[in-house]
């Protein structure tokens, strides 16, 4: 009887320490969502901006 409780109390904890976030799918954003959060870093200038924008657009 110890052995089955030993077993399933194992058996429980296996996947709590086993959880990782990398274990998770990634989720992309959007491409205008980038485009926006680029933009406001100011990792692409307005030029840039609004033609990407259009590119996406169409």
């Amino acid at each position: 009887m110890m052995i089955i409780l030993l077993v399933v109390l194992v058996l429980m904890l296996v996947p709590l320490t086993t959880y990782s976030p990398e274990n998770q799918p990634i989720r992309q954003k959007p491409a205008g969502i980038i485009l926006n959060e680029r933009y406001a870093k100011g990792e692409i200038s307005h030029q840039e901006y609004q033609e990407k924008k259009q590119q996406l657009n169409h």
